[in-house]
């Protein structure tokens, strides 16, 4: 089952527990249980990324803008080998 979920999130782009639950038809209290399995297991792994919420383009994080972390995922090397 954790292959199945890293398959589709591999395939769809998805990382969402509620758009994993919709796909697969399972859960979401499995789903958020795979996942969490997923995550030990080194497969899966957060990517907190900073990015600036004034207008100016091209911001190199040294205006005076907020900044706000933005959580993404991915699939780690050891999981894109599991699902090979």
């Amino acid at each position: 089952m954790l292959k199945k979920v890293l398959l589709f999130i591999k395939e769809n782009g998805i990382f969402s527990d509620k758009g994993i639950s919709e796909g697969l038809n399972l859960s979401l209290d499995l789903v958020k249980e795979l996942k969490a399995q997923l995550i030990r297991m080194g497969y899966l792994e957060k990517d907190i990324e900073e990015k600036c919420k004034c207008s100016c383009a091209g911001c190199s994080k040294g205006c005076s803008g907020s900044i706000k972390n933005f959580t993404t995922w991915k699939i780690t090397n050891k999981g894109l080998s599991l699902i090979k």
